[in-house]
């Protein structure tokens, strides 16, 4: 059966908790995890070819705004549908902080409308043939429904969270929640889908230990009694939350051999979409000024966060694995290759709160797989202005 629903925040469904006992013992409670910020205005990146940084970055990173913080809420007889952000508290009403805040949920509705759950219907309306968006789901119609009854703590349900950008900024920040509310740890983790070895182990060096995870199965589920954690608004645009994830990234990284100043180029030769097609001629030109040539899929989370921890500075083409650069050092170069076509400030806001110094260089695409061309001099100049005044490692 299609449902038609509304979104509804926190506030308005469950009320405050009084403290950490209230919450875990009472129902349609909710509690602040992490406070508003506001964010200090990020200067327009610098790029190549010049003049291109107003196209990359987002009007909101240029201007004092505040960022909602996050939240944590026991809720019960919840819906959560397979593959999407949608927590429904009733048949039709869904909380807003399924996506974090209300203008992260507006934004994602307008851009991807399909995939969050928004349809174009026409109806009669006196007299008159309208045609609307409306807000709909389905449950059950690819598997049965699954009942939990056990309490638990929600951590992803979504296929996304398989890239670990999405893993890391929208999944493992919400379990900064256990910090604050050590009783959650006795409880399991609810999960979409069976996890990937690497989604395992980033969950063991942040020392996520609850006892152990509950699998949906790829099933729509209602849930009894859950623990829901939002992730905070724009975790990316956050100090905070950055700072949570590398401080414990960081503190648990097993012992091993440091190797300051690394130069590193990053490779998509791997990748099924978005790659460089000129990338052979960027490797060549960079070699003689020290720079390492890497692809991050052979390498084991340890080897991708040392690899950062040492960087100098960094070439990569845009993708989740640059997600790793809020572990740079402070005054790293990061400079971003990315298509014209689908130019994004994902890593401008990163690199503004770590302290980075960010440059990027824009190409033409040349194929319907997302590929693009990039100038090598365009490369050379980004890496010259970044390493003005350093040595040259002894190649």
């Amino acid at each position: 059966m299609f449902r038609t629903f509304e979104f509804i925040d926190v506030a308005d469904w469950c009320r405050p908790a009084q403290d950490e006992d209230d919450l875990i013992a009472t129902p349609r409670t909710w509690r602040q995890v992490t406070p508003s910020e506001e964010w200090s205005p990020c200067p327009v990146p610098q790029t190549e070819p010049p003049g291109l940084g107003e196209h990359l970055i987002s009007q909101r990173f240029c201007r004092p705004y505040k960022l909602p913080g996050s939240i944590i809420a026991h809720l019960d007889n919840v819906i959560l549908k397979n593959n999407s952000l949608l927590v429904l508290v009733k048949e039709n009403l869904a909380l807003t902080e399924g996506y974090g805040c209300r203008e992260v949920m507006e934004l994602a509705l307008r851009r991807y409308p399909t995939y969050h759950n928004v349809y174009m219907a026409e109806f009669d309306f006196k007299n008159q043939r309208r045609r609307e968006p409306i807000k709909g789901y389905e449950i059950g119609e690819e598997r049965p429904v699954v009942v939990i009854d056990t309490p638990c703590v929600y951590l992803s349900f979504r296929d996304d969270d398989r890239n670990i950008g999405h893993w890391l900024i929208e999944g493992i920040i919400r379990m900064m929640c256990l910090d604050q509310i050590p009783a959650l740890r006795n409880l399991p983790l609810l999960v979409r889908a069976p996890l990937t070895q690497y989604q395992s182990d980033v969950m063991a060096l942040f020392k996520i230990d609850n006892p152990y995870v509950i699998m949906a199965n790829e099933s729509d589920v209602i849930v009894k009694d859950l623990y829901f954690p939002s992730f905070p608004h724009d975790a990316y645009a956050r100090k905070d939350a950055l700072d949570w994830l590398r401080n414990r990234l960081l503190a648990n990284l097993p012992a091993g051999e440091a190797r300051p100043k690394r130069r590193i180029l990053i490779s998509r030769a791997d990748a099924n979409t978005r790659r460089v097609t000129t990338e052979d001629a960027i490797i060549e030109a960079m070699r003689p000024l020290g720079f390492e040539v890497l692809t991050l899929s052979p390498l084991t989370i340890d080897e991708r966060l040392r690899l950062f921890a040492d960087a100098e500075i960094i070439i990569s083409p845009h993708g989740g694995g640059s997600t790793w650069a809020f572990c740079c050092p402070p005054g790293c170069g990061f400079v971003e290759l990315q298509s014209v076509t689908y130019a994004s400030d994902f890593y401008v806001g990163i690199c503004h709160l770590m302290d980075l110094r960010y440059y990027a260089v824009l190409g033409e695409e040349v194929n319907n797989l997302g590929d693009y061309s990039i100038e090598v001099d365009h490369v050379r100049k980004a890496v010259a202005e970044l390493l003005s005044g350093r040595e040259t490692p002894p190649g």
